[in-house]
């Protein structure tokens, strides 16, 4: 009997509507989650926009680490250890209550509370992530709200700005549609 542990990948393609990009996302499921992403198209001003994502999750959807290149240029390389965030090789004790990440311009951080939070004890989560806005760029601290409406839609709001949709997501807590802003074209 074979007791290697077989690896499951899924491959996942965005439209983002906001923006006019398309992303390619690969999710190892091992003994740890292995995610990248790679993000074509235009930014707001309809400037060439090229952006890989890589992450480190636990099993259990928590990050361990993320890097993220725009355009050729190493922007962030964020790290998760003993409850404190490096920002580019740099505490940032601002950060300390997060839990989550979430980068702009992809769908897929959305997936990260949605797979580890406990919706069967609360339908409602408040949440303090690490935004990464790609696009200016920057790390900042954001509140954020997801609420369980069935099992395969949720409500996102951030608190901060008021900005509110429903999601609707497949079986895997994977976006399939972000109304407006990204719709999923294809997963494999």
């Amino acid at each position: 009997m074979n007791s290697t542990k077989q690896q499951m990948e899924i491959r996942t393609f965005w439209e983002g509507q906001y923006l006019k990009t398309v992303e390619q996302n690969i999710l190892t499921f091992g003994k740890e989650l292995i995610v990248e992403g790679f993000i074509t198209g235009l930014d707001q001003n309809r400037v060439a926009l090229n952006v890989h994502y890589a992450m480190s999750l636990s099993s259990d959807w928590h990050l361990i680490s993320a890097s993220i290149v725009k355009n050729g240029t190493d922007l962030f390389s964020i790290l998760k250890s003993d409850g404190k965030w490096i920002v580019n090789n740099q505490e940032r004790s601002d950060l300390a209550d997060c839990v989550f990440i979430d980068i702009n311009i992809s769908p897929f951080t959305n997936s990260l509370p949605i797979n580890q939070l406990d919706f069967s004890k609360s339908a409602e989560h408040k949440i303090k992530v690490v935004f990464v806005d790609v696009l200016q760029p920057e790390v900042d601290l954001s509140n954020q709200r997801y609420t369980w409406l069935d099992d395969t839609h949720y409500t996102y709001k951030n608190l901060d700005s008021g900005f509110t949709r429903t999601i609707e997501v497949d079986r895997l807590g994977l976006v399939v549609a972000y109304p407006g802003i990204w719709k999923r074209l294809h997963s494999i």
